[in-house]
């Protein structure tokens, strides 16, 4: 199976999209007109959304993979682990109100 079939498929299996979606969409659909052509209007937005936004944080990886050899990951795992404390320092300070 491909990448892409199983990262597919791995994501419409996913019950919190359904969920959020269910709770998300009706608050931009009209009652008083059939439903299914505005559901199909804001599929159809989602998707070129997603697919947009995805693409581009495709190829801006890409881009730089070839920059993050052994000395880039080794500064972005140090900064990444230095912010992952900040955060759990900030969480235990101040009870992990709002940020």
């Amino acid at each position: 199976m491909s990448t892409f079939a199983r990262n597919f498929f791995a994501a419409i299996s996913n019950p919190k999209y359904y969920l959020f979606m269910t709770a998300f969409l009706p608050q931009f659909t009209d009652g008083t007109r059939s439903v299914a052509p505005q559901y199909g209007i804001l599929a159809a937005t989602i998707v070129a959304i997603d697919v947009s936004v995805m693409t581009i944080y495709a190829l801006v990886g890409v881009h730089f993979l070839g920059l993050w050899k052994a000395t880039g990951r080794i500064w972005l795992q140090r900064v990444s682990g230095t912010l992952l404390l900040a955060l759990a320092g900030y969480v235990a300070l101040y009870g992990g109100g709002a940020l």
